[in-house]
């Protein structure tokens, strides 16, 4: 005979309970992305009289005219927009690749060093000291 594994299951409640937890959160999520795809349809002077609303007074595509009558701009602030990302992310890979194999390689002898200077680097971050400096 199989002895139950009670483990992993969770009462029928907590599974509930956890639910509408991410429910609640997903409502959270998409609400803020709703209201500005709804302000994107709005006219300027609804927004003007009754602010952002789910319920605008008045539909417009005034937004999208003046978007779109840039013309070929839209089109080089997405490609620089993606160039950036992904040739970004690329050279920021191969940079923390090839610092993490110095590091983890015991037998060099600035593996403390460079280990330090990371850690020390991570806890503070780039604009701790001028924040400090300008608040204080």
């Amino acid at each position: 005979m199989k002895k139950k594994r009670q483990l992993n299951r969770i009462s029928r409640t907590w599974n509930l309970f956890f639910i509408l937890m991410l429910g609640i959160v997903a409502l959270l999520i998409l609400l803020p992305v709703l209201l500005i795809v709804i302000i994107s349809f709005s006219s300027t002077d609804s927004i003007s009289q009754v602010g952002y609303n789910f319920f605008p007074l008045e539909w417009s595509f005034e937004g999208y005219y003046y978007t779109f009558k840039m013309g070929s701009q839209l089109v080089y602030s997405y490609i620089v927009t993606i160039a950036n990302s992904v040739f970004g992310t690329a050279l920021g890979l191969l940079i923390m690749a090839m610092y993490a194999y110095v590091i983890c390689q015991k037998r060099f002898w600035l593996e403390r060093g460079l280990t330090w200077f990371l850690f020390f680097t991570m806890l503070f971050g780039g604009g701790l000291v001028p924040s400090y400096i300008l608040n204080h």
